[in-house]
């Protein structure tokens, strides 16, 4: 006999004999029903997306519990997209000018502000690709 095909819910073992001689009797293959006992465990849902389009990306499925006797993780994950992130050249715009000072009457301690941009290909991307304040 094989081994079950399953641990609960419906579950299949089988046997095969070979045919010596021209003519046999019965199947070749007899199927015996094994590990009846219905599932604790949900089955396990589709893949979630990759976290990101490159570089260790993982993805999750999940499965709930139906009762109390269930054992091992409801969770599991595994790397996807593995392809190497490009890398984005960035660089700093130019500063603007200072700000007009803050303080309202003459000789009150103000402030003044100046800022850049980080650019990559003349583009505008988020200020974590520079190093450095985007702001003084």
């Amino acid at each position: 006999w094989t081994s079950c095909n399953a641990t609960c819910g419906h579950s299949e073992k089988y046997r095969l004999r070979l045919c010596v001689g021209s003519y046999c009797k019965g199947p070749s293959k007899e199927i015996l029903i094994c590990n009846t006992l219905p599932c604790s465990w949900t089955e396990w849902e589709s893949w979630s997306l990759c976290s990101t389009s490159c570089g260790n990306s993982k993805q999750y499925r999940h499965r709930r519990c139906k009762k109390d006797n269930c054992t091992g993780p409801n969770i599991q994950d595994q790397i996807c997209n593995m392809k190497p992130c490009k890398q984005v050249e960035v660089a700093w715009s130019s500063w603007t000018d200072w700000t007009g000072c803050s303080a309202r009457c003459t000789g009150d301690v103000g402030t003044r502000l100046r800022q850049r941009k980080c650019l990559s290909h003349r583009k505008k991307v988020s200020f974590k690709y520079c190093s450095g304040k985007s702001w003084e």
